[in-house]
């Protein structure tokens, strides 16, 4: 019961930012689609040395898949603004 009146609370304030989340997986979703932006974002990691993350989409089922997209696109902003510039 308790599970799920904290989902009830935490989907209720993700509806303020639903705008931002919509828009960020709509461009992960376009990274999965190009295999071209996903070897480039590869390399940007690899030139870094740091792990290159595959970045997520969220997923209604899985509780914490949205705070899973939005850190790993924090992670990796630098690198997804340079794909974004680049293309």
């Amino acid at each position: 019961m308790c599970a799920y009146i904290l989902n009830l609370i935490v989907t209720a304030k993700l509806k303020v930012i639903k705008i931002h989340i919509k828009n960020l997986r709509k461009l992960i979703k376009i990274i999965w689609k190009s295999t071209k932006l996903l070897e480039e974002l590869e390399n940007f990691a690899k030139l870094n040395n740091i792990q290159f993350l595959w970045p997520i989409m969220n997923c209604k089922i899985r509780w914490n898949s949205i705070y899973k997209m939005i850190n790993y696109a924090c992670i990796l902003k630098d690198y997804i603004e340079i794909l974004l510039v680049k293309h």
